[in-house]
């Protein structure tokens, strides 16, 4: 009886570790892929020559190298859409972000809101901020999914795309 009442235990104790082990599972679906960015020249455009507020714009373009070394370009837009807001919730500004990140002719093409420190061009180190894929070109065709942006230390960024799969 002693025996039955183990195995019946161990039974359930295996069922609910597997039923765990598959509801945990967040990679399961989608493919990562990480590129880092060593450089980037940075431009501000003041739209409307009042330094810094909505509606101004800050260019970049930079190098990416992936994991496997092929290299590949990232061209992006930013658009000041908030300053600090009236409950201190947030200072800094938030930005609209579109980039395009090329290798070859394939492309991702990602949108989202990034939040930056006031008056920086770039955002905090080690803090990630995600933003959408919301389509591709080439291998990227139809791409969805989301890509997280971290700044190192370093001063270079490092892109996490979480694609997910067809």
């Amino acid at each position: 009886m002693k025996s039955l009442k183990l195995i019946n235990l161990i039974s359930i104790f295996i069922s609910v570790s597997f039923l765990a082990c598959v509801s945990n599972s967040k990679v399961e679906g989608e493919t990562i892929y990480k590129v880092k960015q060593p450089n980037r020249t940075l431009t501000n455009v003041d739209v409307d020559s009042n330094g810094v507020d909505s509606g101004d714009e800050l260019l970049f373009i930079g190098d990416l190298v992936d994991e496997n070394g092929r290299k590949g370009l990232v061209l992006g837009q930013n658009q000041i859409i908030k300053m600090p807001d009236s409950l201190n919730l947030h200072q800094g500004q938030t930005r609209l972000s579109k980039i395009v990140f090329r290798f070859d002719n394939d492309q991702i093409v990602v949108f989202g809101a990034v939040d930056y420190p006031n008056g920086n061009g770039e955002i905090k180190p080690a803090l990630p901020q995600a933003k959408a894929i919301v389509g591709g070109t080439g291998k990227y065709m139809g791409a969805r999914g989301e890509v997280i942006t971290k700044r190192l230390e370093t001063g270079e960024y490092e892109h996490e795309f979480r694609l997910l799969n067809k």
